[in-house]
C-alpha cells in the first residue's frame, strides 16, 4: 500500500479591518474598558472569519486563477484542517507535490470573502504531529500576549491616582474603588473567556487526524 505523501501549511491571516482594531484596542487610554474591548475584539473577529467551506472554495479558486485546469486536482486535494478566529491561524493539508504551488497561491491572495487580507506562511510540515505542535505553540504565544495585555491593563487600573497637593494622598477615595472594582471584574471575566476559547482550540487541534 502507498502512502499519501502531504505537506501541513500553518499560516495567518491578516485582514485590514482586524489588524486597525487591534491597533486601536492595544492603544486605548481608557484601562477600565481594555477587558471588555479585548472581548468585543474577539467576538468581531470570530463573526467574521471565514468558515472551513468559504476558505476551501477561495483557495481553490484563486489556486485554478494562478496555475490554470492544470492545477484541478491540486485544487480539489487541499484540505482546511484546523481555523481559529482568535488567533486568525488556520491549518491546511496538501500533496506534497502541490506543496509548493499552494503556498504560492496563499502568498500572492490579497483578497478573501470581499476582504482585504494578507496571508504569512508561518510554517511548512511533513506530518500531522509537529504541524499539531507548532499550532499549539503558536495559538498559546498569542493568547499568552492577550493575558499580558490584560495584565498590564489591569495594573494600570488598580494604581491609585494620588493628589500631591493632599495631605491624605496615601488614602484612595471611595469614588475610585468602584471603577477599579468594576474593572477588576471585567478583567475576570475576560480571562475565564479566553481561557475557554484558548481550551476549546487546543482541543480541536489535538482532535485532528491524519
Amino acid at each position: 500500500m502507498v502512502r499519501l505523501k502531504t505537506r501541513w501549511i500553518l499560516a495567518r491571516l491578516e485582514f485590514q479591518s482586524d489588524t486597525n482594531n487591534s491597533t486601536t484596542t492595544t492603544t486605548g487610554t481608557n484601562p477600565a474598558s481594555a477587558a471588555s474591548a479585548l472581548l468585543l475584539l474577539h467576538k468581531t473577529k470570530a463573526r467574521s472569519f471565514p468558515s472551513h467551506k468559504e476558505l476551501f472554495f477561495a483557495l481553490h479558486d484563486a489556486h485554478l486563477e494562478n496555475f490554470g485546469l492544470a492545477a484541478t486536482g491540486e485544487a480539489k486535494e487541499l484540505q482546511v484542517r484546523f481555523s481559529d478566529p482568535a488567533t486568525q491561524l488556520v491549518l491546511i493539508r496538501v500533496a506534497r507535490t502541490a506543496g509548493a504551488r499552494i503556498r504560492c497561491t496563499l502568498t500572492l491572495m490579497t483578497n478573501l470573502i470581499d476582504r482585504h487580507v494578507t496571508i504569512r506562511i508561518l510554517s511548512v510540515h511533513g506530518n500531522v504531529r509537529t504541524a499539531k505542535t507548532a499550532a499549539i505553540h503558536h495559538v498559546r504565544n498569542a493568547y499568552h500576549a492577550d493575558f499580558h495585555q490584560q495584565a498590564a491593563a489591569q495594573k494600570r487600573t488598580d494604581e491609585p491616582k494620588h493628589d500631591t497637593h493632599n495631605k491624605d494622598s496615601t488614602m484612595v477615595d471611595d469614588n475610585q474603588r468602584q471603577p477599579n472594582a468594576v474593572a477588576s471584574v471585567e478583567a475576570t471575566t475576560t480571562t475565564r473567556k479566553l481561557c475557554a476559547q484558548l481550551e476549546a482550540s487546543l482541543a480541536e487541534i489535538h482532535a485532528i487526524d491524519f
